[in-house]
C-alpha cells in the first residue's frame, strides 16, 4: 500500500562505489555503521522517507472539500488528514500547516489540533509567511489509521464573507520521530483543505434522489417521490416542509405521508395546491438524510410535484433556516391500470431433464388485456448443464427469444405478437432443461426489475409491459421486487 521513497541527498553521498574491492564488504559495513549515527543525530532535513533499518514507513493522505460555516459555528473541523503507520511507537515531531486569507488572531487562537478525540496541542509561533506551528510533546501513535483534524473551537469573531484555507506545503512540515530518527510521510503534496467560508446563516439544499417521470399505478399506496436534504453552514432540526402540485388531477384531499427508511415522519392532506409536512420529531440534518413521500390513493391523471419550502431550526444562530431554491422531484402519469406480478409456484428440487426454475402469477388490472413484451432473469448455476429453455403461458408453450449473457437471461416476444395476461391470473412459467446435475448442483434465478422509465422508442429495459400504445418499464409496479428461486439437488 505504502512505497519506500529514496534516501536524502546527505544519506546517498556516502554510498558512491569503491575501486578496492578485497575491502568492499568492510567499506560497506563500516559507511552503514556511520550513516545510522549519522543520521540519529542530523535533523529533518537530511532523513529520508521511511527507514530501511526498522522497515517503518507512514503515508499522509488528507481530505479536500468545501466547507460553509455560520459565523457562530463551533467545534468544527475544517482540516483533517491521516497519518498511516505500519508500525506503532513512532511520534509526531512536527507540523507546519499553512493558513491563506486569514488575518484574525482571534479566530486563529481558537484553532486546536486534535488526534481523534484527544487535543495534541495549540499553536506554538506564527511565522512570517502565516504558517502555523504546533506545539508538539512526543506524541505517539498506533499502528493503522491516524485521523488528524484542525478544528475550530469557535468563531464568534468571523465575519459573513471570510474565505480562508489551509495548506501542508511539502512532507518535510509533517515529521515524525521514530527510534530517534526524524523521518516524513510519503502523500501527495502540497495537500490543501478545501475553501472555508463563513456565512450569516445557515441553509438547506434538496437533490432528487429517485428518476423523474415514471408509470404511477391509480389507487394503490406508493412512493411518489424520492429526495435528500444536506444542510449547509450549520446543523439544523427539520420542521417543516411544502409541496405543491401542478396537473390534470384535483389531489384536494387525498392523504400523504413522509417516511424515513421505515419511520413515518409526518402525515398530511392535500389542499389548495400543495402538501405540508409539519414534522413532530424533528430529525437533525447534520449529514445527508433521505426521505420518500408516499400517497395513500391516487387518482388516474397527471401531475408534477415540486419540493417547495423546507425549514430547519438551527443550531448556531438559533433562527429557521430555510431550502436555498426549490427542486423539481418529477412528473407522475397515473394510470387506471397496471400489471399486477407475483412469485407463482416455485420448485425447489432440481431433476435431470425439464425443470420449472421460475414461475410467474400476472394479472391485468383496470385494462384487459395487458401484455408482457420483455422478461429478464439474473441467472446462477453451478455443476450442471443447460441445454434448452422454454416458456410457457397457462400451461401451453410460447414462442420466445432466449439470450443468456454474463448470469443474465432475457427472454423476448414477437413484437408484433406479444403475450397476452387478461383480468383472470395467468401463469407464466421459465423452464430449463437440465443435463449431468452433480451432487452439489444447484440453479437460482430472480426477476429483474426496473429502476428507470422506458424511454421513447427503446428496448433497454429489463421488463416491458404494454397497454395499447403506451409502452412501460417494470419502474412504477406495485410487489417488485420478487423472491429468488432456488433449486437443488
Amino acid at each position: 500500500m505504502f512505497e519506500h521513497l529514496s534516501p536524502s541527498v546527505e544519506a546517498r553521498k556516502f554510498s558512491h562505489p569503491s575501486q578496492l574491492k578485497l575491502y568492499l564488504p568492510f567499506l560497506f559495513l563500516a559507511f552503514f555503521i556511520f550513516i545510522f549515527i549519522f543520521s540519529a543525530t542530523r535533523g529533518p532535513a537530511g532523513q529520508a522517507v521511511g527507514d530501511p533499518v526498522s522497515g517503518f514507513y507512514s503515508r499522509f493522505i488528507s481530505a479536500n472539500f468545501d466547507l460553509p460555516l455560520a459565523k457562530d459555528a463551533s467545534n468544527v473541523s475544517l482540516f483533517d488528514f491521516v497519518l498511516e503507520n505500519n508500525q506503532a511507537g513512532a511520534s509526531l515531531y512536527k507540523l507546519k500547516v499553512g493558513m491563506v486569507g486569514v488575518y484574525d488572531l482571534d479566530l486563529i487562537d481558537k484553532l486546536q489540533l486534535y488526534h481523534g478525540s484527544t487535543q495534541l496541542g495549540a499553536i506554538k509561533v506564527i511565522d512570517e509567511s502565516g504558517s502555523l506551528h504546533f506545539q508538539l510533546a512526543d506524541y505517539f501513535l498506533p499502528a493503522g489509521q491516524n485521523h488528524f483534524s484542525l478544528r475550530l473551537v469557535e468563531s464568534h469573531s468571523a465575519q459573513p464573507g471570510t474565505l480562508f484555507n489551509f495548506i501542508i506545503a511539502d512532507r518535510a512540515d509533517v515529521a515524525l520521530k521514530y527510534k530517534g530518527t526524524i523521518l516524513f510521510p510519503d502523500g501527495d503534496f502540497p495537500a490543501e483543505s478545501g475553501l472555508v467560508s463563513f456565512l450569516e446563516q445557515g441553509y438547506l439544499a434538496a437533490f432528487v434522489s429517485a428518476s423523474a417521470d415514471y408509470f404511477l399505478a391509480a389507487g394503490l399506496p406508493q412512493s411518489i417521490a424520492s429526495f435528500s436534504l444536506v444542510n449547509y453552514g450549520e446543523s439544523a432540526d427539520l420542521g417543516y416542509l411544502r409541496l405543491i402540485y401542478q396537473g390534470d388531477i384535483d389531489l384536494t384531499g387525498r392523504a400523504f405521508a413522509l417516511v424515513e427508511g421505515d419511520r413515518l415522519l409526518s402525515e398530511a392532506l392535500a389542499q389548495a395546491g400543495a402538501i405540508e409536512f409539519f414534522l413532530e420529531h424533528r430529525p437533525n440534518i447534520n449529514q445527508p438524510r433521505f426521505f420518500e413521500v408516499y400517497a395513500l390513493d391516487l387518482p388516474a391523471g397527471n401531475f408534477s410535484l415540486t419540493l417547495a419550502e423546507a425549514e430547519a431550526l438551527a443550531y448556531y444562530s438559533g433562527q429557521n433556516i430555510k431550502l436555498n431554491r426549490s427542486l423539481f422531484l418529477s412528473d407522475y402519469q397515473g394510470k387506471p391500470y397496471y400489471l399486477e406480478v407475483k412469485e407463482g409456484v416455485l420448485n425447489t428440487k432440481l431433476l435431470e431433464g425439464w425443470n420449472k426454475v421460475y414461475e410467474l402469477d400476472l394479472r391485468a388490472i383496470g385494462q384487459d388485456p395487458l401484455f408482457v413484451h420483455k422478461l429478464s432473469w439474473q441467472i446462477d448455476y453451478a455443476d450442471l448443464a443447460i441445454t434448452d429453455w422454454e416458456l410457457w403461458l397457462d400451461s401451453q408453450p410460447i414462442m420466445a427469444d432466449f439470450s443468456l449473457s454474463a448470469n443474465e437471461l432475457t427472454v423476448k416476444a414477437d413484437w408484433n405478437r406479444p403475450w397476452p395476461i387478461a383480468f383472470d391470473s395467468s401463469r407464466l412459467a421459465l423452464l430449463a432443461k437440465i443435463k449431468s446435475p452433480g451432487r452439489q448442483a444447484f440453479f437460482s434465478s430472480q426477476l429483474l426489475t426496473d429502476k428507470k422509465p422506458l424511454a421513447p422508442n427503446s428496448l433497454a429495459a429489463y421488463f416491458i409491459w404494454s397497454a395499447g400504445n403506451d409502452f412501460f418499464s417494470s419502474l412504477g409496479l406495485p410487489y417488485l421486487p420478487l423472491l429468488p428461486s432456488v433449486l437443488s439437488k
